[in-house]
């Protein structure tokens, strides 16, 4: 039972993390995006 839900809790836990990375990613490109645009 737990060697078939051990690839499925890696699977949500390597998900949740490329997830946040991308929302962190998102973020910070939406900040350099602002900031450019209040340079200008």
């Amino acid at each position: 039972m737990s060697v078939s839900l051990y690839p499925l809790a890696l699977f949500g836990f390597t998900s949740r993390l490329f997830m946040e990375s991308v929302a962190f990613l998102l973020v910070i490109l939406g900040l350099l995006n602002l900031g450019g645009f209040i340079k200008k």
